[in-house]
């Protein structure tokens, strides 16, 4: 499957970084606190309460880079083509991390059972526990979308940014253990110098209840891929469709593969 993969890496669809002299690259992670931002030439980490701040932090011309869905399905059950092809390069030793993306009628929803009641209605399938856990932060990005420029905000997913430095190869280890962690550390290195020191510091000044050890490093491979050379930015799948709003559905990243 990985040989597979490296293949559509490489024949993926190229996208153009758009042409801004403020342009600036923020890789951007959901955390406890609200949602974690990397941005910068060291770069800097700093959580932001909502994502209206942190999009307001930064000029027009900057790329945001966000691991939450972006375009959502309206009622299909095969769901979007995107998180299947995510997971499928990803199996089978990190195609789980890749969420089934909620329904748009869901974000509606109230309660667990409100919004599992909604999904079963229109596609036969209920919500599972942890994409309705990150409901609340689906439609903050999803309002916000909807209610000013597009351009700037593009879907990404860590683990299929971790594949992607990674020559098209999933991780052997999780985020959650002290051997993830390292080898997540060792593939940013090349990309972000003193990446180390950046993640021990950051560590050490944001307090646990806001933003956990692997939000860090999710935000950072996302600014990772936000600031990586336009030749080098792929989307899967190679033409996103859009859903009902006009979003597209499809998660960038970079291939580093040979």
């Amino acid at each position: 499957m990985a040989n597979d993969f490296r293949n559509d890496l490489s024949e993926g669809r190229h996208l153009d970084r758009p042409a801004s002299s403020q342009s600036i690259a923020v890789g951007i992670d959901a955390c406890r606190g609200g949602w974690i931002a990397a941005s910068g030439e060291e770069p800097g980490l700093r959580v932001f309460g909502s994502f209206d701040s942190l999009a307001d932090s930064f000029p027009e011309g900057s790329i945001l880079m966000v691991d939450i869905p972006i375009g959502l399905p309206d009622g299909d059950s095969a769901g979007r083509e995107c998180d299947r092809l995510a997971r499928q390069g990803l199996a089978p030793r990190r195609g789980s991390s890749v969420f089934p993306a909620p329904l748009r009628a869901t974000l509606a929803a109230d309660s667990y059972e409100e919004a599992c009641h909604l999904s079963s209605q229109l596609c036969g399938k209920k919500l599972s526990k942890q994409t309705f856990n990150i409901l609340p932060k689906v439609r903050e990005v999803d309002t916000y979308l909807r209610g000013t420029a597009r351009h700037r905000v593009w879907e990404c997913h860590p683990e299929l940014a971790f594949c992607g430095l990674n020559g098209g190869t999933p991780l052997l280890h999780s985020k959650k253990t002290d051997e993830g962690k390292q080898e997540r550390l060792d593939l940013l290195a090349p990309i972000i110098p003193g990446v180390q020191d950046i993640y021990a510091k950051t560590l050490a000044g944001i307090p646990r209840l806001q933003a956990a050890a692997d939000d860090i490093l999710d935000a950072l491979v996302n600014f990772s891929v936000a600031s990586a050379p336009p030749e080098r930015w792929r989307i899967l799948p190679p033409t996103p469709p859009e859903d009902l709003c006009g979003l597209p559905m499809g998660i960038l990243f970079a291939d580093y593969s040979p």
